[in-house]
């Protein structure tokens, strides 16, 4: 007996849940809340700098930092 995990990618999920819930709320901290549709304006912002830099699909990036949202 096992977990099913859906055949997806964490993107293509936060993605989902933007379409449907673009206004609720996907984080909450220090107070500030963050909802699915801000959440997804931010990670499109991150995905342009790294293009500006120079990554492609397929490159390898590594990312180390405390497990924080900013």
């Amino acid at each position: 007996m096992g977990i099913d995990y859906p055949k997806s990618t964490v993107y293509a999920l936060l993605e989902q849940s933007a379409m449907c819930h673009p206004k609720t709320v996907a984080y909450t901290f220090m107070g500030k809340r963050t909802s699915y549709c801000q959440l997804m304006g931010r990670i499109g912002h991150i995905a342009s700098a790294l293009y500006a830099l120079g990554i492609r699909k397929g490159d390898c990036v590594t990312i180390c930092m405390p497990n924080m949202p900013q």
